[in-house]
């Protein structure tokens, strides 16, 4: 971390990504405990000096916090992937989309979901194959927008599970938003809305059933 404390005239390596944080934000301890703030020459950083200084806690402040707008965005342009890809591939999707009232169908839809049932019916390849990819895609979108989580590796300490959790709760957000937010399988794909009978189960579904990851 010399590039932090040091002057700032090359103690970074040649090559390496820059990462500007304003001086306010940004604050570094010495070996001895003091706190310094960063001045203008020193605060350009590697990306990876920002995170092993996060990580450690010898970097602390607004750099070392949450990044929740590339998050949100990266979140956006991966739900805009999945309902485009529902959309070109399923014509009751686009049927739905096109000929059902949005807000009346997607009220109906959330009413009538059946959170007494565990599964909605799907087939093997969207169940178990996926939604857990759905899953690791949107925890992987939080850790690595966390300096403090996004560059840690498997390990059984308090850093290591506090990042992950994190990254857990945000994708069971995202994934309840996936089935009944106001841009979801509800909402765009009616889930819900019609109920049909499935002779090889031996019971009707509506497409819906509690587990959403």
């Amino acid at each position: 971390m010399s590039g932090v404390a040091g002057s700032g005239s090359g103690d970074e390596a040649e090559g390496d990504l820059a990462v500007e944080s304003p001086a306010s934000a940004l604050v570094v301890t010495d070996g001895g405990g003091g706190v310094t703030k960063v001045t203008p020459a020193q605060r350009e950083m590697t990306r990876e000096q920002l995170t092993e200084g996060c990580e450690t806690g010898r970097i602390f402040g607004k750099a070392c916090k949450v990044h929740w707008l590339p998050i949100l965005w990266q979140s956006f342009e991966w739900l805009t992937a999945q309902h485009s890809g529902n959309i070109l591939m399923d014509t009751e999707t686009r049927n739905d989309l096109t000929t059902h009232p949005y807000w009346a169908t997607y009220v109906y839809s959330v009413e009538h979901y059946r959170w007494y049932q565990w599964t909605d019916v799907t087939p093997f390849i969207v169940h178990d194959i996926g939604h857990p990819m759905m899953g690791a895609i949107t925890s992987s979108i939080f850790e690595q927008n966390d300096p403090k989580g996004r560059a840690l590796v498997l390990e059984n300490n308090g850093n290591y599970w506090r990042s992950r959790l994190k990254a857990m709760a945000y994708s069971a957000v995202y994934s309840a938003q996936w089935k009944v937010g106001p841009v979801s399988e509800a909402s765009i794909g009616n889930s819900g809305w019609a109920t049909y009978y499935v002779p090889r189960l031996g019971r009707t579904t509506n497409e819906t059933g509690f587990r959403i990851s």
